[in-house]
């Protein structure tokens, strides 16, 4: 049976986990050499995630009895917009509707306090854009990011909540 909780503490290996296969298997293709190293070191490290969940408006994940299979954040940037920071399900439970659940349970909590939802994710990564178009997500705007010497090619999504 699938449930959503908030994210705590004890979860931090399993989202490192669901990073490293974010990093360096989803994205390999779409991203520069050298560039998923640089991102965990940011992102994914134990004082990193454990400062997201301490300081984030959302963290979620989500469980299919007992184990975790998903998580998602989001950040409520102004008085206009939240922004989708991060969303993944394992491999063994894409397709199965759970990301779609996440992302509705995001747009619930969000409600009232602003109108739309945006996400950042990588040109050319279909799954993730086909994804977020069914959701009802638009391309608001794609772009190329110089982050640390790498160049990020990125596109910019939103939606109503």
């Amino acid at each position: 049976m699938i449930q959503i909780r908030r994210v705590v503490v004890t979860d931090v290996p399993i989202l490192q986990a669901f990073q490293r296969e974010g990093w360096f298997e989803d994205y390999r293709t779409i991203i520069p050499a050298g560039y998923a190293e640089y991102a965990m070191g940011i992102y994914g490290t134990t004082d990193a995630l454990q400062h997201q969940i301490e300081t984030d408006n959302l963290y979620l994940v989500v469980e299919d009895e007992g184990a975790v299979v998903a998580c998602a954040t989001a950040e409520v940037l102004n008085d206009d917009e939240a922004e989708l920071w991060w969303i993944h399900t394992t491999k063994s439970h894409r397709g199965r509707g759970i990301g779609r659940q996440l992302v509705s349970e995001i747009k619930q909590h969000l409600m009232g306090k602003v109108p739309t939802l945006c996400v950042t994710t990588f040109q050319g990564y279909t799954p993730t854009l086909a994804f977020y178009e069914r959701l009802g997500f638009k391309v608001q705007k794609m772009y190329v990011s110089e982050i640390q010497g790498f160049s990020i090619p990125e596109v910019r999504l939103w939606s109503n909540i």
